[in-house]
């Protein structure tokens, strides 16, 4: 009953032209996007999502429409992703290698920018003709916020993919405590930190920030080369953003200082359930009715996953013979495959459907590297999660996992030279009961909100376009002002000087009116 008054209710709702911008740099981040699409469509908008196949093929939408921009070199983001991921399992972690960042992920993204404006030049200023009402673009790179000037859109909100970036928080002002908020990067460090991890969480933030930068910087002079130099900065409009929606949830997140413009939306449209799954995982289960589920995400090429790594895998996998361990590598992964039939209860796929295979009780724990989808997923069928971390925001959702009790991280270097490590802490989390429990608290907890994610998303997008698609009212004049004011380094530093000034000239003063005391009793 309840669900058709819904339905009658949105058929008479007045919908709005959204444009929902998807590069394919990853697969979980077009994932995210086609579920951004096809949600909003729910709610009786024109919904397109305009995909640019930088890297993966276009995948079908449910409800939304989509424009495929194609044609491009899919083969150039190879050489991004296997900076990210290549040495994952043998370089160690540094405090020097902190001072230094990658650029070739941020300088593929902007060669591919500049080829869809250079291949797709037409078909961009036929879409400007469209009268879209809304542009919604992710945040690793500033190509889709370039869009908003092209197609004349008025209304922009940025999308916050994960938690929200360092520089995304740096260019919205948004409050950010280094004393107690981890850094959205490749830094061990949970809200409870020591002195040393304090610095590291500095030094990592900054880092971020100049890495963006790099990429912000060079994707400007993109559009500058294509559309002239008064072409507006993007970075800017970025910054004026009329709505921020983060593909975060609070309960996913550590608790931080937000602005009233950064809208939590994370875990939408995720299914309670799924019907047939059953059916689906008994394929792989063999009989078994306790499943561990491996996989490191979309953007790992299992290839480059050291032999010896592989191996003690698959070692540990098998201390547990009463569980089957369904493990994900690349269908190019001979090494994988064939070692795996050395393993009875050890089932490599190159693909499987995560979210099927998660819904399923028989799956008792779920190894992975910690991508927000990844996430959020597992604690929405309240699966405990054993952490690899590869790069970028999955470090810090690792140690919120164990923070909040429903995961733990492992140092997976460990499996270049042995698997005891892993038999260990797989031992440990498989026959303790506490894990579960924090699962399943943390799944009521993020399902039981007074207000849930897909609601958030329907209500403020339709919020902020029936009040003319912008709210003025909600921006921080902070984010346009200079670091020294920001800070009140221009108060706080002439008070510091003085505090040391004056007492140091009072003493000057003191000790010459005693030397000249002292010499006239001499005299």
């Amino acid at each position: 009953m309840n669900l058709l008054l819904l339905i009658l209710f949105i058929s008479f709702t007045h919908g709005y032209k959204i444009l929902v911008f998807s590069p394919t740099n990853s697969v979980s981040h077009q994932i995210s996007n086609d579920r951004i699409g096809d949600t909003l469509a729910l709610d009786n908008h024109d919904v397109t999502i305009l995909e640019a196949e930088f890297y993966a093929p276009s995948r079908p939408t449910k409800y939304a429409k989509k424009i495929v921009l194609g044609g491009f070199n899919t083969s150039m983001f190879n050489v991004g992703r296997a900076s990210l991921t290549t040495n994952a399992f043998t370089s160690e972690d540094s405090f020097w290698s902190h001072f230094s960042y990658e650029t070739a992920s941020f300088d593929t993204f902007n060669e591919q920018c500049d080829a869809m404006l250079t291949m797709h030049r037409d078909k961009l200023e036929e879409l400007s003709n469209e009268r879209f009402d809304l542009l919604m673009t992710e945040q690793l790179n500033l190509c889709g916020v370039g869009l908003k000037h092209i197609l004349k859109v008025p209304t922009l909100v940025w999308i916050a993919s994960r938690p929200i970036d360092d520089h995304v928080a740096y260019l919205l002002g948004v409050p950010t405590p280094l004393s107690y908020v981890p850094a959205v990067g490749e830094v061990n460090v949970s809200d409870q930190m020591s002195y040393f991890g304090r610095i590291q969480n500095w030094i990592e933030f900054y880092r971020n920030i100049r890495a963006f930068g790099y990429g912000m910087v060079q994707t400007n002079e993109v559009f500058k080369k294509h559309y002239g130099s008064d072409f507006p900065d993007l970075i800017e409009t970025a910054r004026d953003a009329d709505l921020i929606f983060v593909l975060a949830d609070e309960f996913l997140d550590f608790p931080r200082p937000i602005l009233h413009n950064t809208i939590y939306i994370g875990c939408f449209g995720l299914s309670k359930s799924i019907i047939g799954s059953a059916a689906f995982v008994d394929e792989f289960a063999k009989d078994k009715d306790k499943i561990v589920f491996f996989s490191l995400g979309t953007n790992m090429d299992t290839v480059n996953i050291p032999e010896e790594v592989k191996r003690n895998l698959f070692i540990a996998a098998s201390k547990f013979p009463e569980y089957q361990f369904i493990m994900k590598f690349d269908a190019d992964d001979k090494f994988a495959i064939n070692l795996s039939e050395s393993y009875e209860n050890v089932k490599v796929v190159d693909w499987i459907n995560q979210a099927t295979l998660l819904s399923d009780p028989r799956v008792k724990l779920f190894i992975t590297h910690g991508g927000y989808n990844s996430l959020s997923e597992a604690v929405n069928f309240a699966k405990p999660l054993l952490l690899m971390p590869l790069f970028g925001d999955q470090h810090r959702n690792a140690k919120l996992a164990e923070r909040n009790g429903f995961g733990r991280l492992f140092e997976k270097t460990t499996l270049t030279h042995t698997p005891s490590d892993l038999i260990e802490l797989l031992k440990e989390m498989l026959e303790s009961e506490k894990y579960k429990k924090a699962a399943l608290r943390i799944q009521k907890l993020v399902k039981s909100k007074p207000l849930n994610a897909t609601e958030r998303l329907w209500q403020y997008t339709r919020f902020l376009l029936d009040n003319g698609g912008k709210l003025p009212e909600l921006q921080i004049e902070g984010r346009k002002l200079p670091l020294y004011v920001y800070f009140n380094l221009d108060i706080l530093i002439p008070i510091a000087v003085f505090l040391i000034v004056f007492p140091y000239l009072c003493i000057l003063v003191i000790r010459k009116c005693v030397a000249r005391q002292i010499n006239e009793k001499r005299t």
